[in-house]
């Protein structure tokens, strides 16, 4: 599949006082994150989502975080599954989540824009899709194909899966997001499982390529609200 490079021709990247990246093979977890304290977690597939208000904070079992706060660091680890960053159009608020087929399935997005309407308008909020299995790639049985068609009766089947028993995730997250009100949504079109550099290796790590070999499957997602920063969100 066929790479849209990560630029300020996103418009996520337009929002102030933001700063994100995602991590690949090369350095899973980016450089200009490496000094802030991670969050103390257990991604599980399930659908919690916590608050964070101090960096480092201890979240348990949860796969969605989002901070109000300057300076707190908000991140998923992420393998095929899809890496999302959320991010108030203002710069006011940031948000990570980690959502599988699972995930996607039993509501992770939708708990993500319910604590966001607790104390804002999700219209007013941006979501960008990071690397993760594409349709390309990601083959899976035909009863959980059905299951989402029977899940999402309103989105079209070959949106839902564009080849057979190929699910598209992002295409189904964006969908969810839309409907839970969230309509700025971009993807950026990069499969973890066969996108490779300019060297011809893999990109990014893969649990799906990698699962019977030893070695690393994942990379991270970050995203912060820089303090004293009124500029374009900066990516790296």
């Amino acid at each position: 599949m066929r790479e849209k490079p990560l630029g300020l021709d996103h418009r996520f990247a337009s929002i102030p006082s933001i700063r994100f990246a995602f991590g690949d093979a090369r350095r899973p977890l980016p450089l200009s994150f490496a000094a802030e304290p991670s969050l103390d977690r257990r991604q599980v597939h399930g659908v919690r989502v916590v608050e964070v208000d101090v960096p480092g904070q201890a979240c348990g079992e949860a796969d969605g975080f989002c901070t109000w706060r300057a300076g707190v660091m908000v991140n998923v680890i992420t393998a095929d599954c899809l890496p999302l960053l959320f991010a108030r159009e203002d710069g006011g608020a940031v948000a990570a989540v980690h959502a599988g087929w699972r995930g996607l399935l039993d509501g992770v997005l939708e708990s993500t824009v319910a604590m966001i309407a607790q104390r804002d308008d999700p219209a007013r909020w941006r979501c960008l899709i990071g690397p993760a299995a594409g349709p390309c790639c990601y083959e899976v049985d035909e009863p959980l194909v059905r299951r989402f068609e029977a899940r999402l009766p309103w989105l079209a089947p070959h949106l839902i899966a564009p080849r057979h028993r190929h699910l598209d995730l992002g295409a189904i997250a964006r969908a969810r997001l839309n409907a839970a009100g969230i309509e700025d949504v971009e993807t950026l079109d990069a499969c973890t499982i066969c996108s490779r550099d300019e060297r011809g290796e893999f990109r990014y790590h893969s649990y799906r390529r990698r699962r019977k070999e030893a070695g690393p499957t994942n990379q991270y997602a970050c995203i912060i609200i820089d303090p004293d920063d009124g500029g374009p969100a900066r990516t790296g």
